[in-house]
């Protein structure tokens, strides 16, 4: 969502980058669903003090304020608000290898200017989802994040026409609603069901031009190996 006021606009979106630039700033990359990828420069965000301890970081949902410039697309942030963290994603490895899949397929099916209103929801639950992701069912993670790549497969207008009412068009469905809501129930599927799946959309998003991140298969851990 953005607003726009006559000095000063703002966004919010979930943050997918950011570098260090000097020593107590940082360029951050945010997804808006309105205005798709965004890039800032968000002074002091490093800065230690008795005041003022780091609060901006990767995976979050924020609310920057920014004045727009029209000569570069590295916007100078001018306030940063978090607005949704998930604390549980750092909470156990697969959870944010997870996280940092999902960070990558946005990043790279999105552009600047381009709304993303159907990944930001999809990506939003999707990082609900994995912060509570339980040990005992390891082939989760792969459901959640395939759901959310349906969801941009969706947006891109690239999912296959199926006829209404058949079994595969209900199963098509079931993965759009998994992926965009988090209280929808994932599909359970075995494990070889996922691979195949994942080989899918994989090639999918190939044909398509877009990017289906790599090592999804690990997510699922032991349970590929075992």
């Amino acid at each position: 969502m953005t607003a726009r006021s006559a000095t000063t606009e703002s966004v919010e979106g979930v943050v997918l980058r950011k570098h260090p630039y000097s020593e107590s700033s940082l360029i951050v990359t945010v997804l808006s669903a309105d205005a798709g990828q965004m890039r800032f420069m968000v002074r002091g965000a490093l800065r230690l003090g008795r005041r003022h301890f780091p609060d901006l970081d990767l995976l979050r949902l924020v609310r920057v304020q920014y004045r727009e410039s029209t000569r570069t697309e590295l916007q100078t942030a001018s306030g940063v608000e978090t607005l949704r963290s998930f604390p549980g994603l750092t909470a156990a490895t697969r959870r944010y290898q997870g996280a940092t899949w999902l960070a990558q397929l946005a990043l790279g099916n999105t552009v600047e200017h381009a709304p993303a209103t159907q990944l930001v929801q999809a990506l939003l639950a999707g990082l609900a989802r994995l912060e509570q992701w339980p040990a005992e069912r390891p082939l989760d993670g792969l459901a959640i994040t395939l759901a959310v790549a349906f969801v941009a497969l969706a947006e891109h207008g690239v999912l296959p026409e199926l006829a209404a009412g058949s079994a595969a068009a209900q199963a098509q469905e079931r993965m759009l609603l998994a992926g965009l809501d988090e209280s929808h129930p994932l599909p359970t599927y075995d494990l070889p069901q996922w691979l195949a799946l994942g080989q899918w959309v994989a090639g999918q998003m190939q044909r398509a031009g877009m990017v289906f991140p790599p090592h999804w298969a690990r997510l699922a851990g032991e349970a590929v190996h075992g």
